[in-house]
């Protein structure tokens, strides 16, 4: 009777024993999920961050890019522009001295006559 008692005693300990240690268990679990969590969480903002930082540098780059043809086109422009003044010049100059020829021409042939 002594030794059932005992038994009882002792699997009634184990239990016990079990029942803490699947709450102690448990809470072990609960803390590994919750720094699992807290990881995934870092991770995903550090992702994040990455990505804003590479959508702004490649941004930057377009708008480089683009800024730096926009301004060799302004030159090009501006070298065609002098161009085209200068031929502009040449041109006047040159109806303006055929004009001035002929007016010349004709004021002598006025005279002659």
């Amino acid at each position: 009777v002594a030794r059932r008692g005992e038994e009882a005693e002792q699997s009634a300990e184990e239990r016990a024993t079990w029942w803490a240690g699947k709450v102690e268990a448990r809470r072990a679990a609960r803390e590994e999920e919750a720094r699992r969590q807290e990881e995934g969480s870092a991770w995903a903002r550090r992702c994040g961050m990455w990505l804003r930082h590479l959508l702004v540098v490649g941004f930057a780059v377009r708008l480089c890019r683009g800024t730096q043809e926009e301004k060799l086109h302004q030159a090009e422009v501006r070298r065609e522009v002098r161009a085209c003044t200068l031929i502009q010049r040449w041109v006047l100059k040159q109806l303006a001295r055929m004009r001035r020829r002929v007016v010349y021409e004709n004021i002598t042939k006025f005279k002659m006559a």
